[in-house]
């Protein structure tokens, strides 16, 4: 898990945030994406050894891009239809989802 504050994006780029906040499924996947690229070139390539690279291309695929510390955070209950196919931060925790 790679943590990536969403504030530090706001203030880098701010297209950038208002994408990854209005077009969260596209937006991740390519980060996902860009990283896996990255560890490989990294990690993977430089190994000769072809028992170390099978444990790096699992942990390679163990990867993911979670974005934190949004701009705007949200009650659960006051999230609404147009929310739906955005990211969203809300506090507190989760009990039961269906």
């Amino acid at each position: 898990m790679f943590k990536v504050k969403a504030s530090h994006v706001l203030e880098w780029d701010q297209e950038l945030y208002y994408q990854l906040v209005y077009f969260p499924a596209e937006i991740i996947s390519c980060v996902d994406l860009l990283l896996k690229d990255l560890f490989t070139k990294l990690f993977i390539e430089d190994y000769m050894d072809a028992e170390c690279n099978e444990e790096k291309n699992a942990q390679k695929d163990n990867l993911m891009v979670l974005f934190t510390d949004l701009d705007r955070v949200s009650d659960l209950r006051s999230l609404l239809p147009s929310d739906i196919n955005k990211l969203v931060s809300f506090q507190g925790i989760v009990v039961r989802c269906s």
